[in-house]
């Protein structure tokens, strides 16, 4: 069915083809916009409503752990009370002096603990002595054995019971307790008591025995104990929330609330016999107990009523929950018209921007569909003037396109290429390295090799003698020797082992121990001391066998640098450089210590250098520097030899620079390439030396984590 045909016969024909489609353009955005701000406003109330319940009852929680707090904390004073001796010998004795001074020692009992009032009563319900002797209005001489709570703590040991007060005038909960001849047995004390909402019942026959015990009295009670408690600091910390609060007992009659209008009514109508049962036991005095407009059995709902002094009704959330150990139940008001207001017109608002961002939209998109239409043949023809240029022109593009693949696949093959010739000549250069240290490594070899044969032969004319202990000893010797030859070994093959390619965190200690290793021989050969700096917990993003090779190269250029000269010299040394906004650390750490030829370093066992238990005869390593803040890593390897010609050190790292007759100078440019393939720098700096002599090269590399 069409829309025409749900239109009156007198908006049919000219008037609709005319106006019809415009009516309907802008009475469906308005009926969109209408329908989306009811739902908003439906959806804000539910939300504004859930959340305020959640935070109700929170709250409603809340006062109702203070309120027991508060009634806790002074329930234990009559039960210490019954058992003061002071108090038994003044109600035993009658003593006037006896009396005063209980009362004044009530008096500063009732100020330390915040009581209403502290009184003591015979068993006759006469007033003995209170905390208010010294007020007009005091307790003393008056008789309240008609109270409930006197009746019952003298029949059951203990009772509870919320009243207003027939001299005071003044609301609160009487908390009494039975004073016996002799002190309180534990267990019986320890009895609960009657709930202060419970109504007042006659004693029990069994009134005469002990408070939860069932045996016999031996002597009469000598009195009650009883402490007052007001509510009116609980009431005042209500007030001014403007969130009213009310606690009714379990008859639904108000006794304690934000709102002295509403105290001693009820949530519903009492029975009459109720009524007449709290006015003869003046329980609320002559309070009308008329009731209340709210609901009696709802657990939380919404409620519309007008608050005293309120000139309208509003519209609020009602929660209630018990009070644990009391009969009572606390019931908490809050305030709904605000809070829904606020979040129903923030939906509303949202809701309409957003209604009109998606009217928006389609009329952007029926605007956009009619120029689509619109343009449709004008494309059309674009597109087969276009069709028919690109067929002109897709042989030569298609031509294009194959010299660029094969270009790009003569560019790939060359770079694989260039690549593994790379590979080719880090490996030869390592090679090469090898084939000059080989000497070195063979004597290093050899002389553990030697030791071995003698220990042998020891150790076997030790066992034709039966000397099985020096045998051993000798047996321990040789193991040791032969993991010297595994270290030397071992070293040799992963220097000589082509690299992964893969960085990882290289201790840079280890990195120039294994470098050492190789060129012990060569170092002692020529009496070089090598001094290193080298923190143990410092390490570098690298690939170790490649940082090795960089670094055999740069020592072994220093080695030959040194070569015929006396007191030669290398220090290697690393240090953290401090990060953006550090301190540096103070450069020329103190040297721990100088090695002779072919310095072992601590914990690695150098070529031709005895294992533990043998005599050391290397130098120490010597301490490193301050640790600074993580950044980058600094390596340093510097000599004391002749230097560097200015005209060699500009052209220092272009390949085929060297000083050497058989060198090929090569081994810089493939010691920056392999830095730079790690992400820092090989550079030479300045000579350390204070005279200008001397060379220094310096290797800048990313700190490890």
């Amino acid at each position: 069915m069409s829309t025409r045909r749900l239109l009156p016969a007198a908006w049919r024909g000219a008037w609709w083809h005319a106006h019809g489609r415009r009516a309907l353009r802008l009475l469906l955005p308005l009926a969109f916009l209408a329908l989306l701000d009811r739902t908003a406003n439906h959806l804000a109330t539910g939300n504004a409503l859930a959340g305020l319940q959640q935070g109700a009852e929170a709250e409603t929680a809340l006062r109702v752990a203070l309120l027991r707090s508060e009634i806790d904390k002074q329930r234990s004073l009559p039960l210490v009370l019954a058992g003061d001796p002071d108090l038994r010998e003044a109600l035993a004795t009658r003593d006037p002096g006896r009396l005063a001074a209980l009362s004044a020692k009530l008096e500063r009992l009732n100020e330390a603990t915040g009581a209403g009032v502290i009184y003591v009563l015979d068993a006759a319900g006469l007033t003995l002595a209170a905390s208010n002797w010294r007020d007009a209005d005091s307790f003393v001489g008056s008789n309240y054995g008609f109270r409930p709570y006197a009746r019952l703590a003298l029949a059951n040991g203990a009772a509870e019971q919320f009243a207003l007060g027939t001299v005071s005038r003044q609301p609160g909960l009487y908390l009494a307790r039975r004073v016996d001849a002799s002190p309180p047995d534990p267990a019986a004390a320890g009895r609960a008591a009657e709930g202060p909402g419970a109504p007042a019942r006659e004693p029990p026959p069994e009134a005469g025995r002990e408070a939860g015990r069932g045996t016999p009295r031996d002597r009469p009670p000598l009195g009650v104990v009883v402490v007052k408690t007001l509510f009116d600091r609980v009431e005042e910390d209500w007030r001014p929330l403007r969130r009213p609060v009310l606690v009714t007992d379990a008859a639904g009659i108000v006794l304690v609330t934000s709102l002295p209008e509403w105290r001693f009514r009820s949530l519903a109508p009492l029975p009459a016999a109720e009524q007449q049962r709290v006015r003869d036991g003046l329980q609320f005095g002559d309070a009308p107990l008329a009731p209340l407009p709210l609901p009696a059995d709802a657990p939380a709902e919404a409620v519309r009523l007008r608050l005293p002094g309120a000139a309208t009704a509003e519209g609020f959330l009602l929660t209630r929950l018990p009070v644990p150990g009391t009969g009572w139940t606390l019931h908490l008001l809050t305030p709904t018209r605000q809070p829904v207001a606020l979040a129903t017109a923030a939906a509303r608002l949202l809701a309409l921007l957003a209604g009109l961002f998606v009217l928006l939209v389609a009329w952007l998109a029926l605007r956009r569909r009619h120029r689509r239409r619109r343009d449709l043949d004008r494309q059309r023809r674009q597109r087969e003037e276009l069709e028919t240029e690109v067929r002109l022109r897709t042989a030569e593009l298609e031509r294009a396109n194959a010299r660029l693949r094969a270009e790009g696949e003569e560019r790939q093959r060359a770079e694989a290429t260039l690549h593994r010739l790379r590979d080719d000549l880090v490996q030869a250069n390592k090679l090469a390295v090898l084939g000059q240290i080989s000497a070195s490594v063979a004597h290093e070899i050899n002389q553990p090799v030697a030791a071995i044969r003698s220990f042998a032969d020891n150790a076997r004319l030790f066992l034709e003698r039966g000397d099985a202990a020096a045998a051993t000893r000798g047996l321990g010797t040789i193991a040791g020797l032969t993991e010297r030859i595994g270290a030397i070994t071992g070293g040799l093959r992963r220097f000589a082992r082509r690299a992964e390619g893969r960085l990882e965190a290289v201790p840079v200690r280890a990195a120039a121990e294994g470098a050492l290793l190789l060129l012990g021989h060569r170092l002692r050969q020529d009496a070089i001391a090598v001094e290193t700096a080298l923190p143990a917990d410092l390490a570098v993003r690298a690939e170790r066998v490649r940082l090795e090779q960089v670094l055999v190269n740069l020592i072994q250029n220093a080695v030959e640098a040194l070569a015929g000269r006396r007191g030669g010299r290398i220090r290697l040394e690393a240090s953290a450089l401090p990060a953006i906004g550090a301190t540096p650390p103070m450069a020329g750490a103190a040297m721990a210590g100088t090695a002779t030829a072919g310095m072992p370093m601590t914990g690695m066992p150098m070529a031709g250098m005895p294992m533990a238990g043998m005599p050391m005869a290397g130098m120490p390593m010597v301490g490193a520097p301050p640790e600074c803040g993580p950044g980058r890593v600094r390596i340093a390897v510097s000599d004391n030899g002749p230097g560097l010609a200015p005209a060699v050190a500009r052209s220092l790292f272009m390949p085929f620079t060297t000083t050497k007759p058989e060198g090929l100078g090569l081994g810089l440019v493939i010691c920056r390439d392999i830095v730079a393939d790690f992400g820092g720098t090989l550079e030479a700096a300045p000579p350390p030396e204070g005279d200008g002599t001397g060379s220094l090269f310096v290797i800048t590399l990313e700190r490890a984590a």
